[in-house]
This record gives C-alpha cells, structure tokens and sequence, in this order.
C-alpha cells in the first residue's frame, strides 16, 4: 500500500479492513455487505472517515442502483480489493473479482480454511488470477494475487 489507492472491501463486516485501509492511506474505499446489520455497523464505525468510506449493502457484480458508490466505482477498477469471506464465496465470485481489480492492483483473499483452498485457486486461475503470495496461520490461509494479463 503506498497510498490513494481505490479500494474494494468485499464482506466488509464490521469494517475493519476498510479502517485499516484509510489507516494507510488509501481511499477511495466501497465497503460492502449482503447483511443489513454489518453495513450498519461498519457504517458507524466508519462516522470519523467522513466520505472517504463509502458503506453499502451489495456485492459483486457492482450495481449503482441500490445507493451511492464512490465516483467512477461503477466504471472504474480497484487497485486494492480486499476479501475476507467463506472460500465458497470467493470461488463463486472469482470472475467478478478479476473483473474489478485493476491491472497492477492486488486482491487480498481470506477467511480461507486450508481444507477449501483448493477450490479458490482452481477458482482463481479460471478467472486469470495469478496468485502472488499464500500465508497461513493455523488453519486459515490468505492468498494475495493480481490479474495474469
């Protein structure tokens, strides 16, 4: 992270990836949920960002129609997307996820169990991931991977 980078916080939760993003810099940030009380909550979490959080409910694909998005987040790819969901999840949406990272830019997978990475990287190398980089603790592994083009 160097800063200014557009991010995508895709299963937001409580938002705290996003506040670690703005820690360091980054922003525009789109934090988003499918669940209506972890957009709530991140959303309180986020009061002190003013408009450098964006928190919505949605997934991917992106959909401009429920509420704002930050300017050009329908248009535009993110240099950082980061994605701390079930490897179900990041499997099904493993195209949308390519789709919306921008080339250069790196996607932070986890919440991954070991057991299921298999199925993420298969995933992953289907929608012209490259993975950059795997870290495990315990049981839980974190893939790091960018655009093959």
């Amino acid at each position: 992270v160097h800063g200014g980078e557009r991010v995508l916080d895709l299963g937001t939760g409580s938002g705290i990836l996003s506040l670690a993003a703005a820690g360091l810099g980054c922003g525009p940030i789109l934090a988003l949920d499918v669940e209506p009380i972890a957009v709530q909550t991140a959303a309180a979490n986020m009061t002190t960002l003013g408009d450098r959080v964006t928190v919505r409910r949605g997934s991917l694909p992106l959909d401009p129609h429920p509420g704002p998005l930050p300017e050009g987040a329908a248009t535009q790819r993110f240099e950082l997307v980061l994605a701390n969901i079930i490897a179900r999840v990041l499997a099904e949406l493993a195209h949308e996820l390519a789709v919306v990272l921008a080339p250069g830019g790196k996607l932070l997978a986890s919440g991954i169990i070991d057991e299921h990475e298999a199925e993420v990287l298969a995933a992953f190398q289907a929608a012209g991931l490259a993975i950059d980089r795997r870290v495990q603790a315990g049981d839980w592994v974190t893939l790091v991977a960018s655009r093959a083009d």
